[in-house]
């Protein structure tokens, strides 16, 4: 390990710690200043390993379906989702005289013989990963109450183990095989520059409501919902909509492996006839998924445990898979090593550059999952609390870096901030026993024995009572910028990377330069 000093003479610094605001004496404080600032360089070792990941919060508004065995690891990964809808409000439907009634009897409501005429629950794809013609087979059930807002669900939360799926004869379950690919469809449909691929289920069967009604499809259901006066409010009110009307619907991937869909949106689509000038006319209503309303992926995922337990390298996985763990060395950084004349307790931190190589992978095929291109660096016991409050980095404790196509790794700028906001937590606690210890013994200072003796003691229980005090934790993310009032973009979200990554990094230890962490400090001359 290198451990080199640079003394430069930089004539400019004088002008920074200058108190005076004219220029009389820049001549002569450039000369007397010479020699006032040492900069040293020195580099140290981390160590690494892979984590499983626990306890993610699903905030993505990602979803994904299906499954697939990622080739580098042959593990299995399996993704269902949940999905809300929202109405379109009280232009949901055409004006009920505009709505064609077969047999229509004048003695009965209209809104209670309105009929839709079939129903289709559309899920759009935007992206696919493996094979977009591998066959597979997806069941949509209807939900029987809806997620909450307010509630986190976690990525392993399973809807149908908590019992919030309907059961009872007449409600969705609608089961459909597919690609993704869907050649189903023309090829000149499928070579169109607007086609988005998408599946198709037919919800025609007979639709019972929570209450025993029974109707001829959930169209109809609807429509006489939306009529019916007392429900206007659930049609312009979405949280209303979701909990008196319809929670969602919930799939499920069942059958086949080789292909997991992101989904883009999702669509309840309800044809009926209209009539109009005394001609019958088609019309549709869709009821979408849309950024006002929830999405939830579940996630299963079989064993990682082999990977996790390698000790040739690390892994990032995603989605809810693998986390890479560091071990910083705070103490060295700020204090120096034990065998040196003069640490660094009395210099400034000015940077901390952190870089993390990765391995490139074997072989190159379709089937080769992305790598990751955002990652979130904090400390390990700040990871729960960041994704459940919602917050995000600010520079100080955690910290976000981008993969460049340049870069065979991920490379943390600076990070000397969170170094010494970790080491002062644990001086200050080490302070704080001294200055009681002074006073319990009614001295005015300890002897250098006493100090070094009760500083070891104080560290020996701080790292007991915290082991995670010096870690961090690498996590793929998803960032979301929006712009501000001031015109600069600003980070607005940070959620869990949901869709498919892996990638392999070197492996840090105690004893290699694998992983290093290069410093630069200053210090006034004396």
């Amino acid at each position: 390990m290198k451990h080199t000093f640079l003394f430069l003479f930089i004539a400019v610094t004088a002008i920074l710690f200058s108190c005076d605001d004219t220029t009389d004496t820049i001549g002569m404080s450039l000369t007397q200043n010479v020699n006032t600032v040492s900069i040293s360089a020195d580099t140290f070792f981390v160590e690494s390993h892979s984590v499983a990941a626990k306890d993610i919060v699903s905030r993505a508004t990602a979803s994904y379906l299906g499954k697939i065995k990622d080739p580098e690891t042959n593990s299995y990964i399996t993704c269902n989702f949940m999905s809300q809808f929202r109405p379109i409000g009280e232009n949901s439907f055409p004006a009920i005289d505009n709505i064609y009634i077969e047999n229509y009897d004048p003695a009965q409501p209209k809104e209670m013989q309105v009929k839709a005429d079939s129903v289709q629950l559309v899920v759009y794809f935007n992206k696919c990963y493996g094979d977009s013609l591998a066959l597979m087979k997806v069941t949509a059930h209807e939900l029987a109450i809806p997620y909450e807002e307010s509630t986190i669900y976690q990525t392993d939360f399973d809807p149908i183990n908590a019992g919030m799926i309907r059961t009872e004869h007449g409600s969705i379950h609608s089961q459909m095989a597919y690609t993704i690919s869907n050649r189903l469809h023309t090829d000149a449909l499928r070579g169109s520059s607007s086609y988005v691929p998408y599946i198709s289920f037919s919800l025609n069967n007979e639709y019972i409501d929570k209450n025993g009604v029974s109707y001829n499809n959930i169209g109809t259901y609807l429509m006489r919902k939306f009529y019916d006066k007392q429900n206007y409010k659930s049609f312009t009110n979405d949280y209303l909509f979701i909990h008196d009307i319809f929670p969602g619907i919930y799939f499920e991937s069942i059958g086949g492996i080789g292909s997991i869909g992101s989904v883009e949106t999702i669509q309840i689509i309800v044809h009926f006839t209209s009539y109009i000038d005394n001609q019958k006319l088609s019309g549709i209503t869709s009821f979408a998924s849309t950024e006002e309303v929830l999405r939830k992926t579940n996630i299963k995922l079989s064993s990682l445990d082999n990977l996790i337990n390698n000790h040739t390298c690390t892994y990032l996985k995603t989605p809810a898979g693998i986390f890479t763990e560091l071990t910083l060395p705070i103490e060295k950084i700020m204090q120096g090593r034990e065998n040196e004349i003069s640490g660094h307790e009395n210099d400034t931190l000015n940077t901390v550059r952190l870089f993390i190589p990765r391995i490139n992978d074997k072989s190159i095929t379709k089937y080769n999952l992305p790598v990751p291109r955002t990652l979130l660096l904090l400390p390990t016991d700040s990871v729960n609390n960041f994704f459940k409050n919602k917050k995000v980095t600010d520079s100080r404790t955690s910290y976000t870096t981008t993969r460049q196509a340049t870069d065979n790794g991920y490379s943390f700028a600076n990070i000397s901030r969170l170094v010494t906001a970790t080491y002062k937590v644990l001086n200050d606690t080490i302070n704080k026993v001294l200055a009681a210890r002074k006073a319990q013994l009614g001295m005015q200072e300890l002897t250098p024995q006493m100090v070094k003796e009760i500083k070891n003691e104080v560290t020996t229980s701080y790292k007991s009572k915290h082991p995670t005090w010096n870690k961090v934790t690498l996590i793929p993310v998803e960032t979301t910028y929006a712009t501000l009032t001031s015109g600069m973009q600003g980070l607005t979200k940070v959620t869990y990377d949901m869709g498919l990554g892996s990638t392999r990094l070197i492996k840090g230890n105690a004893n290699s330069d694998n992983i290093i962490v290069s410093v630069i400090y200053s210090k006034f001359n004396d």
